[in-house]
C-alpha cells in the first residue's frame, strides 16, 4: 500500500494537484495514528489479561493458604477448648481447697504453661500486596475480605503474645523460686493430691497464672471462631470471583 501511495504522491507532485496530494497525505497520516493505537490498545489488552493471570495465580495459593489456616485453626481451638476444661477444673480446686484428680492437675499445668500458637500463611497476601496488583482485583470486595481476614490473623497473633508473655513471666517466676524440683518431688509421691495442694498454696502466683491464663484462653477462642468464619466467607467470595 504505501508504494500506491508513494506512485500516487509522485503522480500529483508533477501535476502540481497539491489540494489531491494534501488529501492522500492527510489519509496516509490518519492509517499511520490508527495502526499506531490498535497496536496499543493489543498491547493494552494484552498485559490486561497477564496481570489478570498473576491476579489469579496469587488468589489460587492465597485459597489454598486459607484452607491451611482454617484446619489448623480447628484443631488450635480443640486444644484451647481442652485447656479450658483444666483451668476451670484446677481453679475449682483452689476454690475448695482440695486436689480431686492430680493427673489432671498435671495435664492442666502442661496445657497453660507448654506455648500453642496459630502460625497462618502470610506469604501469598504479602507478595500480592506489594506487587501493587491488589489495586486491579476486578472484585473490591474480595480485597476488603482479605485485609479484614488478616487483621484478624493479627489480632489473634497479639493476643498469643501477651498470653505467652504472661506465663513465661509466671514460670520464670517459680523456677527462681525452687517451684520445678518441689513439682517434680511430689510426682513421684505416694500423695501427689495432698503434695499438689500444698505446692499451690505456698505459690500464690500459680493460682493466679491459671485466672488469667482462663481469660486469655476465652478470648482466643471466640477469635478462633471469628477468624473460620471469616476464612469460609473469604474462600467462598475468592472461588466464586476467580
Amino acid at each position: 500500500m504505501s508504494n500506491e501511495f508513494f506512485k500516487t504522491r509522485w503522480q500529483f507532485i508533477k501535476s502540481r494537484n497539491y489540494r489531491d496530494y494534501f488529501k492522500v497525505a492527510l489519509g496516509e497520516l490518519l492509517l499511520l495514528v490508527l495502526g499506531i493505537l490498535i497496536a496499543l490498545q493489543i498491547d493494552n489488552w494484552n498485559q490486561e489479561r497477564q496481570e489478570k493471570k498473576i491476579i489469579d495465580a496469587y488468589l489460587v495459593i492465597i485459597c489454598k493458604d486459607l484452607q491451611a489456616d482454617i484446619q489448623s485453626i480447628k484443631e488450635l481451638m480443640e486444644d484451647r477448648m481442652q485447656a479450658l476444661i483444666y483451668t476451670d477444673s484446677i481453679l475449682s480446686y483452689f476454690i475448695n481447697g482440695h486436689i480431686a484428680n492430680s493427673e489432671l492437675f498435671r495435664r492442666g499445668y502442661l496445657s497453660l504453661f507448654i506455648e500453642k500458637r496459630f502460625h497462618p500463611n502470610t506469604n501469598a497476601f504479602e507478595s500480592l500486596k506489594n506487587s501493587g496488583f491488589m489495586k486491579d482485583l476486578e472484585n473490591l470486595e474480595i480485597e476488603e475480605q482479605l485485609s479484614q481476614y488478616y487483621k484478624l490473623v493479627e489480632n489473634i497473633s497479639f493476643v498469643e503474645d501477651k498470653f505467652v508473655n504472661m506465663t513465661q513471666t509466671v514460670e520464670n517466676s517459680l523456677i527462681l523460686k525452687g517451684f520445678s524440683s518441689e513439682w517434680n518431688q511430689i510426682s513421684i509421691s505416694q500423695n501427689r493430691n495432698k503434695g499438689i495442694f500444698i505446692l499451690q498454696s505456698k505459690y500464690p502466683e500459680f493460682e493466679g497464672a491459671f485466672i488469667n491464663g482462663k481469660v486469655y484462653q476465652q478470648e482466643l477462642i471466640n477469635n478462633y471462631k471469628e477468624l473460620l468464619l471469616k476464612g469460609d466467607e473469604t474462600l467462598e467470595m475468592i472461588n466464586n470471583g476467580v
